[in-house]
């Protein structure tokens, strides 16, 4: 599994519960099938919004699938809408709130990402 997926899949496992994980819509088509009816399509973005349900599913399919490397533009932001991670261009570039960076296990955290706190 590569370093952008690991991240990926922490921070969704960590994403307080009525987050929503935002996908930009010219990411890779096959993940309205992956995510299946877990998605929101809209006009701007596909939605995948974060349930004590549907947590661990959305997790182990990003790890399965190796999505963070399929999606163009990403961020997930909390109900509130703080935004917690910000990825761009395959998530070439990573930002993270700082506060919530704390929660996440560093374990699983790649030290070869270059991750800018916000």
């Amino acid at each position: 599994m590569n370093a952008e997926t690991k991240l990926l899949a922490e921070v969704i496992r960590n994403a307080p519960y009525g987050a929503n994980w935002f996908l930009s819509t010219d990411s890779y088509d096959g993940i309205k099938y992956i995510l299946g009816s877990l998605l929101n399509i809209t006009k701007g973005d596909w939605i995948v919004n974060i349930t004590e349900v549907n947590r661990a599913t959305v997790a182990e399919l990003i790890e399965k699938h190796g999505l963070a490397m399929k999606i163009v533009h990403t961020s997930v932001e909390s109900k509130e809408r703080t935004v917690l991670l910000r990825g761009y261009d395959g998530m070439a570039f990573i930002g993270i709130n700082e506060d919530f960076y704390k929660e996440l296990n560093q374990d699983n955290i790649p030290a070869t990402l270059d991750i800018e706190l916000d």
